[in-house]
């Protein structure tokens, strides 16, 4: 089992988790709350933190809705959060919407997507 499997199983396995567990299913955790944990006025500032790097790692790694994320090498987790909570601070009217899609929308506006390669990863 290499690296890059293991990471990506386990940003899988944190973003699906991420998205079943606590108080807030994946469908009731919008961009009001998402926004909220990230300006520290919530117990789910990690929460907040998790959900977008899992995300961003799984959607680099093994993409999602058919392409992958295009991160540069080398980008932070500091910089995937600062990308979303940027995204949530410019645009207040669709905060109503669900955090995955906000964190997906902002992310692809932010580093755009490619194709995944011939054999299905994007890496």
């Amino acid at each position: 089992m290499t690296i890059q499997t293991i990471k990506k199983s386990l940003s899988c396995l944190i973003w699906a988790f991420s998205l079943l567990s606590g108080t807030n299913t994946a469908l009731a955790y919008d961009g009001n709350e998402l926004y909220k944990d990230l300006r520290g006025q919530g117990f789910g500032e990690g929460f907040a933190w998790g959900r977008i790097t899992a995300f961003a790692n799984a959607f680099a790694d093994g993409g999602f809705l058919g392409a992958c994320l295009a991160l540069p090498q080398g980008t932070s987790n500091e910089q995937l959060v600062d990308v979303v909570k940027l995204y949530l601070q410019n645009n207040p009217q669709i905060r109503q919407r669900s955090a995955q899609t906000i964190i997906h929308n902002s992310l692809v506006e932010a580093y755009g997507r490619h194709l995944p390669k011939s054999d299905g990863w994007c890496y």
